[in-house]
Formats: structure tokens, C-alpha cells, sequence
């Protein structure tokens, strides 16, 4: 990530009006408050609040001045993936607002404030990507993940998540299967064994603790149930990940 060009209007004066140009880096503005209008290799696109426009370098851009409209923008050189739209509708998400913040917070502290706000922006553009993976995404399919993730280190029942959603275990567990390819507690299994593998990574917990955090009461079973999955007991896996940050 190379960011070069960072601007929080916070609505304090009129948005200054951008000739049609061709630029030769990517922009990404969100709107917090207001609206306003961009006109894309003439195409024009209303940008609201919560919403986002992206310019990929190579495009033409044009903006008509605006009153009262808070935005934030970057410009930076880094490419963008080529599936990126031009807008993302309802964009600004709470963790998107919070590094916002934090740019807001780097860029008024720092000289060297571009290298700073280089981590917030890649992880914005992550959050992004994510967003753009789960709009096609089933709700109800959704709403299980996020229950499962949630109650993590629980002893879960089928008919606990069909309850967390309200329809019947073999509704859930079928629409489940067909929009992910896997049963709620094959990836569940995933799931409890990725946060294992980041808490063997910080090497706080002893490996009965780790165990017992993401939902195993036998600890011998979760070693292989670990082996199996990534092909590593755990305590191989916690050397291995130690090694890796010497």
C-alpha cells in the first residue's frame, strides 16, 4: 500500500469542484454525511451517506462542488483487485469508521503520517473485499456463522443454532450445506481449529487451556481432530509458529 493523498472534509466548508481528468492513481471516498455526485468515464454516480466510490487508476473523474457533505478520502498507488465496483452501497461499517478515526487521528499527529495510515488503509480495503464476498451471501446463512463464531468455546446442539435463527434443525443444516458446501459443524470444526492456531501462535495458553477456549472438553480428541485438519499436533504446530517469529 502506497498512500500519498488523505482528506477528511468534516463538512466544514464547500467541496471543491474536480475537473474531467484521467488519473494515474486509485481513489477510494467514503461519504459520511450528505451526498455527492461523480461523474465516471461518464457515467454519473450519486455517492450517499455510508457509501463509497471507487477510481481506478486509467479512469476519467469529475465532481460537481457540493455544500455541507462530509467525505474522507485516499489516493494511493497500490492496484486494486480488477472485481472492485465502481460504488459499494452501505460501505461504511463500524470497524471502517473506527480506522477513520485512527487515520484521522495519525494524520494530524504525524509527519511521516502516509506510512502510518498505509496498515489502516490495506485493512479497510480487506473489509471491503469481505463485505463484497458476503452480499451474495444467504442472511440466514450468515446469521449461523456469526452465532458459531460467537459461541465459539461452547457446548453447541443443531437445535441450539436453529433456535439462534429461528427455523428447524434440518432446515438449517441443509440450507447451510447448500450455500457453503459444508454441514454447520464441519465448520464449526474449522473454525474452533483456525482460532486454535492463533492462540497456539501467541503462546499464552497452555495447549488443555487452548483446548477448552475453542470448545473441546477432551483435549486428546481435539489433538486429533487438530493432527487431522492441518496435519500437526498442536504442540508441533505451536513450535513451529514460535520458530517462524524468531
Amino acid at each position: 500500500m502506497q498512500t500519498f493523498y488523505y482528506r477528511h472534509s468534516k463538512a466544514n466548508r464547500k467541496i471543491p469542484t474536480i475537473p474531467e481528468t484521467t488519473i494515474n492513481y486509485n481513489e477510494l471516498t467514503f461519504v459520511i454525511k450528505g451526498e455527492f455526485e461523480y461523474v465516471l468515464n461518464g457515467i454519473t454516480h450519486t455517492v450517499s451517506a455510508g457509501d463509497c466510490v471507487i477510481v481506478k487508476s486509467g479512469e476519467k473523474r469529475m465532481r460537481e462542488p457540493t455544500k455541507n457533505c462530509d467525505y474522507v478520502s485516499f489516493n494511493f498507488y497500490t492496484a486494486l483487485p480488477e472485481n472492485f465496483p465502481t460504488t459499494i452501497k452501505e460501505s461504511l461499517s463500524g470497524e471502517i469508521t473506527m480506522l477513520i478515526t485512527l487515520c484521522d487521528e495519525m494524520y494530524s499527529k504525524y509527519y511521516d503520517w502516509k506510512n502510518k495510515i498505509d496498515s489502516a488503509l490495506d485493512l479497510i480495503i480487506k473489509l471491503l473485499k469481505e463485505k463484497l464476498l458476503r452480499s451474495g451471501e444467504n442472511p440466514t446463512a450468515i446469521k449461523i456463522k456469526r452465532y458459531l463464531k460467537a459461541q465459539i468455546g461452547a457446548k453447541l446442539s443443531l437445535s441450539a443454532v436453529a433456535k439462534s435463527v429461528g427455523y428447524s434443525p434440518n432446515y438449517c443444516d441443509t440450507l447451510f450445506k447448500k450455500e457453503t458446501g459444508t454441514s454447520i459443524f464441519e465448520y464449526l470444526t474449522e473454525l474452533r481449529i483456525s482460532e486454535a492456531k492463533l492462540l497456539l501462535t501467541e503462546g499464552i495458553l497452555k495447549l488443555t487451556e487452548i483446548a477448552e477456549a475453542v470448545g473441546f472438553e477432551d483435549y486428546n480428541y481435539f489433538a486429533r481432530t487438530f493432527k487431522k485438519n492441518c496435519g500437526y499436533t498442536p504442540s508441533e504446530y505451536k513450535r513451529i509458529a514460535n520458530v517462524k517469529q524468531i
